[in-house]
C-alpha cells in the first residue's frame, strides 16, 4: 500500500496558501526564510529576534508589509508584521521553535523536516520550468548502463535504469504540459500583438521547448539512435539472462528486511517488474514523442493563425462606428453611406420552417450569372496573391531557405534581408521549421544578437543538409 503524503507532513502547512489574497506574498516570505537557513553557510538554527529582524527588513524593502493579516487583525508596524509571520510559520509547521541551548531565556527557530522537503520540491518545479532538461541524454545514459551491464551488480544497475527511466518519462510528460501552457497563454492573452507573439515565440518558447527538448528529441540525438539497443538488451535480461540476473540480484538484498521471505523469489518479482515496466515504457516512447510533436505543431498553427489575424485585422470597430456617426451628421438623406459603415442584412426564419421540409414541387427561381472575363494581367495578379498568402507553409519556407543559400553550404540568418513583418515572420518560421526532418537545412546553436525590423534576436548559422535540393 502506498503511503499518503499527509502521513508524513503537517497538513496545516498548506493553510499558508489557502487564501488567494495572501498566497503569492506568503510564498515570497517563506522562500526568503528558507534562504536564511540554506544560502551561503548553512545554519541549523537561527535566533528568533534575528529572524524577526530579517523579515522586517525584507518585507519593508520589498513592499510586502500589509495593513492586516489573514486573521483580520490590524498590523500597525513592520515589526508587528514580522512577528506575526514568524508565529504563523511556527503554527502551520514550516518552522519549529525551541529553547536556545546557550541562553535558556531565548528561543531559536529551525526548519521542519516537511518544510525542507516541500521547499526542495517547490524549487525543483521552478528550476525545471526555467531550465528544461536535454531529454536525449536520458536515452544515452540508459543505453550505456545496459551496454556495460555487470551482471554481478544486477540490483544496483537495474535500480539506476529504473530511476533514469522514471525521470525520463516524467520529463517527457512535462513537455506536453509546458506546450499546453504556452498555447493557453497565446489564446487567452487579450492584449497580444504580432510583436509580443513573435517575442514569445523567438525567446521563451524557443529556449524552453524547442532548443532544450524538441531539437534533441527530433534531431541528431533522436532517441531512435539508442532505442533498439535499449529494447534488445532489456528483452535479453528478461529472457535468457533472467535467472542469472535474479540470482545476483538476490545476493544484494538485505536479508534482515525480507521478513523470512525467500530472497530469490523476492528478487525474481522485483527484477520482472523493473524489466516489464521499462520495456513497456520504451516500447511506447515513439507514441510519446509523436504526441509531443503534434502539440508542438498545434502551437505553431495557433501562433501563425493568431499573427495572421492580428496583422490582417486593421479595422477598429469602435473607430468605424465613430466614423459612421460623424458621417450621419449634417448629411442629406440620399447621401451614400456605404463607406461609413458596413451593414449586413439578417433575415428571420419562422418557427414552422425549422420543422417542415420544403416541397420539391415548389418552383425555384433560377438566376443566371454571367461569368466575367478575366484578363491575363488580372489572372497573373490573382496567382501572385495566392502565392503571397501561402508564403508561410513549411514547403514554402524550405524552398525560400534553399534558394537563399544558392550554391553556398551555410550562411548567417542575419544575412537575410528583413524589411517588413512578412520577412520577420518568415525568419521566425525558418527557426521553427528547422526541427522537422523533411526540411533541407539545419540551424546552429544561437549566437550573438542582431536587430531585424526593430526586433533584437539571436543569430544562427543556416546549414544546408546533405543531398538537400
Amino acid at each position: 500500500m502506498r503511503k499518503n503524503l499527509f502521513d508524513f507532513i503537517n497538513h496545516q502547512m498548506f493553510t499558508l496558501f489557502s487564501t488567494e489574497k495572501y498566497r503569492r506574498k506568503n510564498y515570497i516570505i517563506l522562500s526568503f526564510v528558507y534562504d536564511q537557513f540554506v544560502e551561503g553557510k548553512r545554519r541549523q538554527v537561527i535566533p528568533r529576534p534575528e529572524m524577526v529582524s530579517a523579515i522586517k527588513g525584507f518585507a519593508t524593502t520589498n513592499s510586502l508589509y500589509l495593513d492586516d493579516n489573514e486573521e483580520g487583525e490590524t498590523i500597525k508596524t513592520p515589526n508587528e508584521y514580522a512577528n506575526f509571520k514568524v508565529r504563523q510559520l511556527v503554527k502551520y509547521g514550516w518552522l519549529e521553535e525551541e529553547a536556545d541551548e546557550k541562553d535558556r531565556f531565548s528561543t531559536v527557530l529551525l526548519l521542519s523536516d516537511g518544510a525542507i522537503a516541500m521547499m526542495q520540491a517547490f524549487r525543483n518545479i521552478i528550476s525545471s520550468s526555467e531550465r528544461p532538461i536535454a531529454y536525449s541524454g536520458y536515452f544515452y545514459t540508459v543505453a550505456m548502463q545496459l551496454k556495460e551491464f555487470d551482471i554481478k551488480h544486477s540490483k544496483t544497475i537495474l535500480e539506476q535504469v529504473r530511476k533514469t527511466t522514471e525521470d525520463l518519462f516524467g520529463s517527457l510528460q512535462g513537455i506536453n504540459s509546458v506546450i499546453k501552457r504556452f498555447i493557453a497563454e497565446l489564446l487567452e492573452n487579450k492584449d497580444a500583438t504580432p510583436e509580443s507573439i513573435m517575442a514569445n515565440f523567438l525567446y521563451d518558447y524557443q529556449n524552453k521547448v524547442v532548443l532544450t527538448a524538441l531539437t534533441n528529441l527530433m534531431g541528431k540525438d533522436n532517441p531512435s539512435n539508442y532505442l533498439d539497443e535499449i529494447i534488445r538488451k532489456l528483452r535479453s535480461l528478461a529472457g535468457e539472462e533472467f535467472d542469472l540476473v535474479a540470482h545476483f540480484y538476490s545476493q544484494e538484498l538485505d536479508k534482515q528486511t525480507l521478513g523470512g521471505a525467500d530472497p530469490l523469489e523476492v528478487a525474481k518479482r522485483e527484477v520482472r517488474k523493473i524489466l516489464t515496466d521499462c520495456l513497456d515504457a520504451y516500447s511506447t516512447v515513439n507514441e510519446f514523442i509523436d504526441a509531443i510533436a503534434e502539440r508542438n505543431s498545434k502551437y505553431h498553427r495557433n501562433t501563425k493563425d493568431k499573427i495572421h489575424f492580428l496583422m490582417n485585422t486593421r479595422k477598429d470597430i469602435e473607430g468605424e462606428i465613430g466614423k459612421a456617426i460623424r458621417a450621419l451628421k449634417d448629411v442629406p438623406d440620399d447621401a451614400s453611406l456605404e463607406d461609413a459603415i458596413h451593414i449586413d442584412y439578417v433575415g428571420m426564419i419562422d418557427e414552422k420552417s425549422l420543422f417542415s421540409r420544403a416541397p420539391s414541387t415548389v418552383n425555384k427561381n433560377v438566376i443566371q450569372t454571367e461569368i466575367p472575363s478575366v484578363s491575363d494581367e488580372q489572372r497573373e495578379k490573382g496567382r501572385e496573391e495566392f502565392h503571397r498568402q501561402n508564403l508561410f507553409s513549411r514547403d514554402a519556407i524550405n524552398k525560400f531557405v534553399l534558394k537563399t543559400l544558392g550554391e553556398r553550404q551555410s550562411m548567417m540568418v542575419s544575412e537575410i534581408p528583413i524589411e517588413n513583418y512578412d520577412d520577420l515572420y518568415r525568419l521566425l518560421l525558418i527557426r521553427i521549421y528547422a526541427q522537422y526532418r523533411n526540411v533541407g537545412y539545419t540551424l546552429s546553436e544561437p549566437g550573438e544578437e542582431f536587430t531585424a525590423f526593430h526586433h533584437h534576436m539571436a543569430d544562427f548559422v543556416i546549414q544546408r543538409k546533405e543531398k538537400a535540393r
